[in-house]
């Protein structure tokens, strides 16, 4: 049994349906000639690749006033120039509160590290004539403040400052020895390294039977950040000569007055 199979399909649209034989001649030639070249500058086309955007340009004076503004805020004060590019990366922009934050955190830091611009034991060589056994010398309740190295933030506490000098040895005025510390501990610091400059300035310059630093002190990075413990405080002791012993009478001496005296 035979089939016979019948296109059902629709013929195609003839493009050139209505022209004379002479008409569609012509026009199937042109066609012809053109489509290549239309093909081929499709496909050019379709593989050109993206442009780039174009970079804006600004003009030369524009550029140099810009740098020029920059390096004059930086050599006026690199310090408050850091700092306001510090708030700047933070995002912090609080108006006119913080407008001239970065001059005043400037002053304020230099201040908070006026000590590495001395040597804090230089304050030891003006001393003065004693009796032929000065005794014991404490200055308990001495305000410290200094600045965790580690953070940035605040070292805040109290200090006991001692020595007893050798007989027929001088003393120096009670005031500088808080002005050694004062001076060491304007630094970044950790409070062990406190103790023991005063304590090696004590040694080397008095060259006493033996000295102290003790220090009682809250350290912003245990208190505001990570543990949280806002309570916890921290003492050291640090000494020389004689009093490298615990027991030393002088020595428990001087602990017991730093305990009235930093509460």
């Amino acid at each position: 049994m035979s089939e016979t199979l019948i296109d059902t399909a629709p013929e195609a649209e003839d493009e050139f349906d209505g022209l004379d034989a002479f008409e569609r001649e012509i026009a199937e030639a042109r066609a012809d000639e053109y489509l290549p070249d239309a093909v081929m500058d499709a496909e050019q086309q379709s593989e050109e690749p993206p442009q780039a955007p174009q970079p804006i340009v600004l003009p030369v004076e524009t550029v140099l006033g810009l740098l020029d503004n920059t390096l004059t805020a930086h050599e006026a004060d690199p310090v408050a120039f850091s700092v306001g590019m510090f708030l700047d990366a933070l995002g912090v922009d609080e108006g006119d509160h913080t407008a001239d934050t970065p001059q005043r955190v400037a002053k304020a830091w230099r201040h908070l590290l006026a000590g590495y611009a001395e040597d804090p034991s230089v304050h030891l060589q003006k001393q003065f004539s004693a009796p032929e056994n000065p005794g014991l010398v404490v200055v308990s309740g001495i305000r410290l403040a200094s600045t965790c190295a580690h953070h940035l933030l605040p070292i805040t506490g109290t200090a006991t400052v001692a020595y007893r000098p050798q007989r027929g040895a001088n003393v120096v005025g009670l005031s500088k020895l808080a002005r050694v510390l004062d001076g060491y501990a304007r630094r970044l610091q950790v409070q062990e390294r406190i103790g023991s400059q005063v304590v090696d300035a004590l040694d080397s310059v008095l060259k006493p039977l033996g000295a102290a630093c003790v220090i009682t002190a809250a350290h912003g990075c245990m208190s505001l950040r990570g543990v949280a413990e806002p309570s916890a405080t921290t003492l050291t002791v640090a000494t020389a000569g004689d009093w490298i012993d615990p027991g030393h009478p002088d020595l428990q001496a001087v602990l017991a007055e730093h305990a009235r005296n930093a509460g």
